[in-house]
């Protein structure tokens, strides 16, 4: 809900451009690791920070949280090679699969 708003709306472009344009600024991502384990929830996350990343125009960090809970490895080897992500996205058959895979192969 938030980052939407906030992502969208003109008052956060307005705050955003405002620390851009006095102090050094990255936009930090964070996502939830025990979630993106689903592939169709990673990459609703990497979509989600590719389009704050295009409308930003700043650096950005990604963060996986609870890594305690669930290792973040499997996420960073997606990002390295979609192939592994693509292998992962195989193993459903449904309709968001279909599309988690199509969208891999874009923003490969």
């Amino acid at each position: 809900g938030q980052i939407e708003i906030f992502t969208w709306s003109a008052s956060g472009a307005i705050i955003t451009e405002a620390f851009a344009s006095t102090f050094p600024t990255a936009v930090l991502y964070v996502c939830d690791t025990p979630r993106c384990i689903r592939p169709q929830v990673f990459m609703s996350n990497m979509l989600q920070a590719v389009s704050i990343l295009y409308k930003c125009q700043l650096p950005m960090l990604l963060a996986f949280n609870k890594v305690d809970v669930s290792r973040h490895e499997f996420a960073l080897e997606w990002m390295k090679d979609f192939e592994t992500f693509q292998e992962a996205v195989s193993a459903d058959s449904s309709y968001a699969s279909n599309l988690s895979y199509s969208l891999c192969m874009v923003l490969d």
